[in-house]
């Protein structure tokens, strides 16, 4: 799971261990905003960077989600989190 908060970034494990991780500089936050965004932190073989595939989002722009159609979260994770990142 990754946690943005105050413009830090943690990753959470399935052990609930709490890492702060800076490899994140390309997701845009000034601090603003805070974020809990579900997935993992994957290396393909043979290559030497890491992915976050996200499965889904609880909180995004300061607003619990949580409660939302998992198609509303997914659209908003995609028009908050991802489409950014690809500009």
């Amino acid at each position: 799971m990754l946690v943005v908060f105050k413009g830090k970034y943690y990753l959470v494990d399935r052990k609930n261990e709490v890492k702060q991780v800076n490899n994140f500089e390309k997701f845009y936050n000034d601090g603003e905003f805070n974020y809990i965004i579900d997935g993992e932190l994957v290396r393909d073989e043979g290559n030497s960077w890491e992915t976050f595939l996200i499965f889904d989002a609880l909180v995004i722009h300061n607003k619990n989600i949580m409660h939302w159609d998992f198609l509303d979260r997914l659209s908003t994770t995609r028009e908050a989190v991802i489409k950014p990142l690809w500009i």
